[in-house]
Parts: C-alpha cells; sequence; structure tokens
C-alpha cells in the first residue's frame, strides 16, 4: 500500500514538474541564483541523493539504515509538517564525524547503532520547508523529526554571508530546491543534541568551563537543571531554561583562575553555598533564566531569572543587558569618549544547544543588578504549549491539563490563535463559556503600575468580566457584548486601574466570566507610573 502511495507521490510530483515548466516559460522572470534544478526532471530529495551517489553515498547508506528512505522521496504527511529541509553532508563530513567518535572505527560500525543512526539522520531534517532567505540569527522556526531545534549564526565574510548551522558546519551551497523539499549542503556533520545545559558543561569542562562548572556543582543545582517528568510513552521531557556560562577565558581577564578566586571575588559570609540568600549560589542563579531563549527571540524587555533580580535587556542596533549596571569599557577616540554601560552577546559562546534551551555568554561577568522598572506585557509565552505555537499561523486547543500558569474552571480547554483571519490581531488566546481563567504572572518588580487589559469586544456572543488580582478587585465590569459589530477589532484597551507593589514577586490575575460567552484575549500589561 505504502509503495502505491509512493508512486502516486511520484506521479504527482512529475504533474507538478510540467506545470511549473509552463509556469516559468510563460510568467517567471528568472530563477533565484542558488536554486538548482537537475536535469530536465524536477526530483525529489531521495532521487537527488541517489544521483549524485558519488558525493553522498555514505549518507545515503545512513539513510537506508535510518529507514527514512520512504520519508525522503514522500511528500511531507507530518503533523504541522511543510515540505522538508534536508541539511545535506557529503562523503568527506560523515567520514570527518565519525574519526572524532572514538566509539566508532568505520561507516560500517556506526551503522550497527541503529539506534544513534535513526537519530542522527533525523537530526538533518527539518520538518518545514525553509529557504535561507529566511534563516533567522538563532533557532529555525521548526523543529527537526528528531524534536530538535537547528541554530543558524550568520558569518560576515565582506562580500558574502555565511550560515552556521548550530555553530558545527557551514552551508557551502544553498537552496537545492526539490519536489519535496529544500537541500542545503554542509561542510560537516551535526551531532545530535544528547546533553541537557549542566550536563553540555560536565562533559567541557576541560574544554574551558572549568570554574563555571564547579560553580554549578557547589551551588548544589544539578538537580535544579536537570529536573525532568516522564511523559506518556516514558520520554523524558526537560523544564526550559536559558544559561549564560561564563569561560575559563573570561574570568582570567579578571584575574580569576579558580574556583577558590571566584568565591573569593564574590565573597560570600559563608560556606553554605547550597543556600538562597548565600550570595554565591544568588550570583549562579542570577545565571539562569526560565525558558530557552535564542538570540533571536531577545526583546526589549525584563527576563526573569532564577535569582532575586530579573536581566534588562535593550535593543538598539545590538542587544545590550543590564544598561546602567556598570561602566564596562571607556573607548577614547581623538577627543571623543565613549563609556559602555552595558553588557553585549558573544556571538562565539552563544546559541549553544541542549536538551534544556541555549547556553550564552556575554563579553563581561554577570553580576546580580536591579534594573529600572519596564511596561511588562503578558501574552502567556511563558506557557510552553502556547509558546511551541506562535511562530506558525493557525489555530490549536490546548487542554487544561497541558497548561502550568493558567488554571481553568468551568472550561477544560482555551485555543491559541496566529495570524488568522478574523478579528485585526497577530494573536490572541480564546475561552468560551461560564468560566474562570487564572493566570500566575512571572515576578514583576516592586513599584507602582498602570493595569491594561486587551480583548474582542464586538460580537454579542462575547462575555463580561471581572477582575482581580491577587484576590482584590481591579477596575470595573469589562463589557465585551458592547461596540459596533462593524468593527472586527481588539478595541479598545481597557483601563483597569493602578496597582502599587511593595515586592518584586509573581502574582495571581483572574478573570470571572459575569455573562457566559466567548473572550478573546491579546494580552494583560503593567505599565510603570511615577519613578
Amino acid at each position: 500500500m505504502w509503495r502505491i502511495k509512493l508512486n502516486i507521490n511520484r506521479f504527482l510530483s512529475g504533474l507538478l514538474i510540467a506545470m511549473g515548466i509552463v509556469l516559468t516559460f510563460f510568467g517567471c522572470e528568472g530563477i533565484e541564483e542558488d536554486v538548482l534544478f537537475t536535469g530536465d526532471e524536477y526530483q525529489n530529495i531521495l532521487q537527488y541523493i541517489e544521483k549524485n551517489k558519488e558525493t553522498y553515498s555514505s549518507f545515503l547508506e545512513i539513510v537506508e539504515v535510518g529507514k527514512m528512505m520512504d520519508v525522503l522521496s514522500s511528500y511531507n504527511s507530518n503533523l504541522d509538517g511543510d515540505a522538508y529541509t534536508l541539511f545535506l553532508p557529503d562523503n568527506d563530513a560523515v567520514e570527518s564525524l565519525i574519526s572524532s567518535m572514538p566509539q566508532y572505527g568505520s561507516l560500517d560500525e556506526m551503522l550497527l547503532d541503529t539506534v544513534f543512526t535513526k537519530a542522527l539522520v533525523r537530526y538533518h531534517v527539518v520538518n518545514s520547508e525553509i529557504n535561507s532567505a529566511d534563516f533567522p540569527n538563532g533557532s529555525l522556526p521548526k523543529k527537526t523529526l528528531s524534536n530538535d531545534f537547528l541554530t543558524v549564526r550568520f558569518i560576515d565574510q565582506g562580500d558574502e554571508v555565511l550560515y552556521s548551522i548550530n555553530g558545527e558546519s557551514v552551508v557551502v551551497q544553498r537552496n537545492i530546491q526539490m519536489s519535496n523539499g529544500i537541500i542545503h549542503r554542509i561542510d560537516k556533520m551535526l551531532l545530535p543534541v544528547v546533553y541537557t545545559a549542566y550536563e553540555w558543561l560536565q562533559v567541557n569542562k576541560k574544554n574551558g568551563f572549568q570554574i563555571f562548572s564547579e560553580l554549578l556543582e557547589i551551588t548544589g543545582l544539578e538537580d535544579t537543571l536537570n529536573h525532568y517528568e516522564l511523559d506518556e510513552l516514558n520520554f523524558k521531557v526537560y523544564k526550559d531554561y536559558t544559561l549564560f556560562a561564563e569561560s575559563d577565558e573570561l574570568y582570567e581577564q579578571y584575574g580569576i583562575y579558580s574556583i577558590e578566586n571566584l568565591i573569593d571575588t564574590i565573597g560570600p559570609d559563608n560556606t553554605d553555598y547550597t543556600h538562597k540568600d548565600n550570595l554565591l549560589n544568588k550570583f549562579t542563579r542570577y545565571h539562569i533564566l526560565n525558558g530557552g531563549v535564542f538570540i533571536d527571540d531577545f526583546k526589549t524587555s525584563l527576563y526573569n531569572t532564577y535569582g532575586d533580580y530579573p536581566i534588562s535587556v535593550d535593543f538598539d542596533q545590538d542587544l545590550k543587558f543590564n544598561m546602567g549596571s556598570d561602566v564596562y569599557e571607556t573607548v577614547i577616540v581623538g577627543e571623543d569618549t565613549t563609556q559602555i554601560y552595558y553588557l553585549t552577546i558573544d556571538l562565539e559562546r552563544s546559541n549553544k544547544l541542549t536538551k534544556t534551551g541555549p547556553i550564552h555568554q556575554l563579553d563581561y561577568i554577570l553580576h546580580p543588578f536591579l534594573p529600572g522598572r519596564k511596561t511588562e506585557t503578558f501574552q502567556f509565552f511563558d506557557e510552553v504549549e502556547i509558546n511551541k505555537l506562535r511562530r506558525d499561523d493557525g489555530t490549536t486547543p490546548i487542554r487544561k491539563e497541558d497548561l502550568n500558569n493558567i488554571e481553568l474552571f468551568g472550561v477544560d480547554k482555551i485555543t491559541y490563535t496566529k495570524g488568522t483571519k478574523g478579528p485585526n490581531n497577530t494573536d490572541y488566546i480564546k475561552i468560551s463559556g461560564n468560566f474562570e481563567f487564572t493566570y500566575t504572572t512571572p515576578q514583576i518588580l516592586a513599584g507602582a503600575y498602570e493595569v491594561t487589559l486587551r480583548a474582542h469586544r464586538n460580537d454579542i456572543k462575547n462575555a463580561s468580566l471581572l477582575v482581580y488580582l491577587d484576590g482584590e478587585k481591579l477596575g470595573t465590569l469589562v463589557d465585551l457584548t458592547s461596540g459596533s459589530l462593524a468593527s472586527n477589532d481588539f478595541n479598545p484597551v481597557f483601563e483597569m486601574g493602578t496597582i502599587d507593589f511593595a515586592e518584586y514577586q509573581q502574582h495571581e490575575i483572574r478573570l470571572i466570566s459575569l455573562v457566559p460567552g466567548i473572550l478573546m484575549l491579546d494580552y494583560i500589561r503593567f505599565t510603570p507610573i511615577g519613578n
């Protein structure tokens, strides 16, 4: 039955080729320089590899043993799939990987390890077609068939920009267009992600992260950073976080050559480094962000850490961390003096992929710093299930059992919508019925804020709400049933009043439907007022 389906796919592929040739002849004005059409036949990915067997015979064997022949010769039928992207290594790249792995003496020996081979080939196939023009400077928008993210880093070569994948290989030939996806040829194979961030540092102790590895050990953060739960298939599911790890080379610039030197620099009052009030423990926890944030995901905002304070990020051509925390460098050019009073990202040592999220390094040592307040806009992306959907258009239901920071009463699900027709907004969550919606925010800095809420109100089926903050009623009735039905927008913004927080902590926002109906919620926002 499968082979019948495969033949049909190939027939459709040929049909599409013919149509494409006609359209190209009559309507197109040229083809992107990087796009390659092989011969007169618009081939699928597997056919391309087979036709160029002398260059890719090793990877072809990996594809066969990894049981990916049918996948690479057919259209993408995976959930949320859209064709494929293959990062294709040639024979030299395969040989180079094997020579770097002492457990395998040859390609044949590696192929005997079918578990690794299956993971390896799936790690090179992305569940979507991604042209190099759409590469981000960070993680690709879709995962691989091994359920991992790959990252891209731009390398400026003057008159040319190169693309580094995972910091391991470089794309040497781009955008080879096939009938069922696109191929990018790479100069080195990609090694699947097998470590958590903590494990990665342990493995790289002798490769420049000895001091920071020991720091995590003596502060007792191993269990925290390696925590996982088992899903319904008994697979490990780790909590996502972002780790700012500092290399031995960076510490040496400050005269720190050992963990003892670092302890002396931080100056804790006692040696109970595992206690949360210990200064060394505070320093270490400040290097851990809640949630996985790649370089291209950072926006102007505050990012909560495992420590006592958030990290502040500003963006003005470059990412600037903790502006105003110190004078890190003074640049004198002629009579002009410029002070650098923020930290920037070290691109060479950032976006390291792990099972728990990325590892970054800044250009200076990161010390705890209490930043100024900023506007906090909560669109619920701290929910893992919502965050996974934010890149792709569509409407997806999410069960209340799969939510961590949102609790539902009276209903058993919400839906998340991104970029579809309807209300004129890029994304929102929707709840229907007689409900209570409770959201626990990340930590918010102490001080006074104006609280606003933005939701769709131009539908007679909409709900009317009461809003509570930390158990206290906030503002007046939010009537979503009024307004002009001619408009299909998220207007207006509802002003819920002001609040003054005494501490840096999490807060609980509860929306209760007084009149049952639909709530299409864009955001809840806290805007600082006063000093």
